[in-house]
C-alpha cells in the first residue's frame, strides 16, 4: 500500500491521524488477500492516543478475480467501511461495518449485496473459578 495526504482530524471527539491509501499495482504479492490489496484504495483514521484504527473506508479500484475469474469476480466500485471505538475507556471493539458488493460467481450468477452491521450495548462481566473439592493433580508419565 502507498499512503498519502496525512492530516489530523477530530473524529468522535478524539484526535486522529488520517491518511489516504492505495494499493501498489506493481507490488509482488503472495496469496489472495495480498492480491486484493493491490486493487483497493481508501482512507484510514488512526486514533492518535491509543494507536488503534478508528475507521477505515475502502473500495475496489479495479475488478478482482478469484480463481482467475472462474470462481468469482468482484466488481470495481464494491466498497466497505469499518468502525471501532474504545468501550468503557478500556478496549477497542467494533461498532459498525457496512459493505456494498457487486460480483459475478461461477461466471453465471450476478450478486449485488448491501450488508449493514451495528454493534452496541457492550457490557462488562467477570467470572470467578475455583478448583473442585475433589480435583486431584495427575503427574505426567515420563
Amino acid at each position: 500500500m502507498q499512503a498519502s495526504n496525512p492530516r489530523r482530524e477530530n473524529f468522535r471527539g478524539r484526535s486522529t491521524i488520517v491518511f489516504d491509501f492505495a494499493g501498489k499495482r506493481d507490488a509482488k504479492t503472495h496469496g489472495m488477500a495480498e492480491d486484493a490489496s493491490k486493487k483497493i484504495a481508501g482512507t484510514l483514521w488512526v486514533d492518535e492516543r491509543d494507536r488503534q484504527v478508528a475507521r477505515m473506508e475502502a473500495h475496489f479500484t479495479d475488478n478482482f478475480h478469484v480463481g482467475g475469474g472462474l470462481l468469482a469476480n468482484v466488481q470495481k466500485g464494491s466498497s466497505f467501511y469499518f468502525d471501532q471505538a474504545p468501550i468503557n475507556g478500556e478496549i477497542w471493539l467494533p461498532t459498525a461495518a457496512e459493505g456494498h458488493i457487486e460480483a459475478r460467481v461461477l461466471l453465471l450468477k450476478g450478486i449485488r449485496q448491501h450488508v449493514v452491521e451495528h454493534n452496541y450495548d457492550y457490557q462488562r462481566f467477570s467470572v470467578d473459578a475455583e478448583p473442585g473439592k475433589t480435583a486431584t493433580v495427575v503427574e505426567p508419565k515420563n
